[in-house]
């Protein structure tokens, strides 16, 4: 059975919550509104007061990854906007050696003074591992993010770094073009941006709440503490650093990816991976592992909602999308490999026991 698919976006008839009407565009196309941009000048007037403090050794912080967006944005701080910038590279275990490589090169031809922040790496592998056995058990779309809490902590701990070179600055490289709400969406929380209200974050705390209840098997190895505080560093970074000022660089300019790609490439020597013609998320294991889950169970990946957010804001057409699709949605097999056999001892047979959703084609998974 052939995927239903929005006629403007390409967003499929499985993505939570989506209506079409009679001309067969989505309710999401039909209410989004497209990216402003704040400029130059506002971005340079936001940096004058943080710049050159002859007090302080960097200007700001940024988390380096080795991903093409913090590659890039950390390459304009240091060369167009003359920043003393402090790079910190979050390690939780799931670093992939191609995020590594790049993360180190860039720093090196930048010159630029990086911080490795390791965090509970032997405790987050087997935590991770228990969680995935827990869910195979019992596959939920819905949990699919919570299998790795870990890395959902980096904006804090970020943070606390940077309190301790007193710095006041810190950069976000995510644009609003690689915004993924379906995740929440399949709680029945329907996110606009980051920012959420009180009762949205909430809906989201109950909502998870159901689903451990749906399948006890997480209880098993349930901290309540690491959770909830996993939780609250993801959805409110600054609960405990508010003096710290976050500036999300895509917020001013506008987010180009094929200008990205080239620039970090000739500039910074950034190597692309082997196993997808994508360059997005190609810094640690977890992406293409969840990415398999998403699109056996609903037909659909991340790559889909960033290609229709690039359809709506006027970056790509739709038949370019749809072609697109078609290679970055191939299961990254080289990858996962990676990351059962050598980060979490399972084996990736493991991967058979999730349901497949009705419109896909399983040919597409077989090795």
């Amino acid at each position: 059975m052939k995927m239903k698919r929005c006629s403007k976006c390409v967003l499929p008839e499985s993505y939570p919550g989506i209506k079409f009407n009679k001309k067969g565009v989505c309710n999401y196309c039909l209410n989004y509104k497209k990216i402003t941009i704040k400029g130059k000048k506002a971005f340079e007037n936001k940096i004058s007061k943080f710049k050159n403090n002859s007090n302080n050794k960097y200007d700001c912080i940024i988390g380096v990854s080795g991903g093409r967006d913090s590659s890039y944005v950390l390459y304009q701080l240091v060369t167009v906007y003359k920043l003393k910038v402090l790079a910190c590279t979050f390690k939780c275990g799931i670093q992939s050696e191609l995020g590594e490589r790049n993360a180190k090169k860039m720093c090196e031809l930048l010159k630029v003074d990086h911080v490795i922040f390791p965090y509970k790496i032997k405790k987050n592998l087997k935590m991770l591992r228990k969680n995935f056995l827990a869910w195979i058990k019992k596959p939920s779309v819905a949990m699919i993010p919570i299998l790795m809490l870990a890395d959902k902590t980096m904006e804090h701990y970020m943070r606390k770094v940077a309190k301790k070179y007193s710095i006041k600055l810190f950069f976000d490289a995510e644009s609003a073009v690689e915004w993924t709400p379906f995740k929440s969406a399949f709680l029945g929380v329907y996110l606009e941006g980051h920012d959420l209200g009180f009762f949205k974050k909430l809906n989201l705390l109950i909502g998870y709440f159901k689903e451990y209840l749906k399948n006890p098997r997480y209880f098993l190895t349930f901290d309540p503490i690491e959770n909830l505080f996993g939780f609250l560093a993801f959805f409110q970074g600054n609960l405990f650093h508010k003096d710290i000022e976050l500036v999300r660089y895509f917020d001013y300019f506008k987010w180009d990816e094929n200008e990205i790609v080239s620039t970090i490439k000739k500039k910074l020597d950034w190597e692309l991976p082997t196993d997808t013609i994508m360059t997005w998320r190609n810094d640690d294991l977890m992406p293409p592992l969840y990415n398999y889950l998403y699109y056996k169970m609903t037909g659909f990946t991340e790559n889909d909602e960033l290609r229709s957010n690039m359809i709506r804001n006027d970056m790509i057409k739709r038949s370019e999308a749809l072609k697109l699709l078609n290679k970055e949605n191939k299961i990254r097999w080289f990858s996962i490999e990676k990351l059962f056999n050598k980060k979490l001892k399972l084996s990736s047979s493991l991967l058979d026991k999730v349901p497949y959703h009705k419109c896909v084609d399983k040919n597409i998974f077989t090795k």
